[in-house]
């Protein structure tokens, strides 16, 4: 670990672990994220299978696909969405390894 000339901590490590970090320092005793079922699942899929959630309101999409994105690699795994219904108030989420999209 690196010190630099304004005294911070600097350290490279691996996106799962920074990831890891950040969700115990904003639980505060390294609670889970209400997105870590999905996370698994996804991280669990067998190769050719993609995981589906229905249901996700419009306000849930982003963060739940910003959390995946974030632990996991951007170039390796997708996560998709579509609207379920006209209004646009909830949504389905489809994630998996990229290569299972084509």
């Amino acid at each position: 670990m690196a010190k630099s000339k304004s005294g911070y901590k600097i350290e490279t490590v691996s996106a799962k672990e920074a990831h890891e970090t950040l969700s115990k320092l904003r639980k505060g005793k390294g609670g889970r994220s209400k997105y870590q079922p999905m996370l698994e699942a996804v991280q669990k899929a067998n190769k050719g299978d993609l995981v589906t959630i229905k249901g996700v309101p419009k306000s849930e999409v982003q963060p739940m696909r910003s959390y995946i994105y974030g632990a996991l690699d951007k170039e390796e795994y997708t996560v998709k969405s579509a609207r379920e219904d006209e209004e646009g108030n909830t949504y389905t989420v489809v994630a998996g390894r990229t290569v299972d999209f084509d």
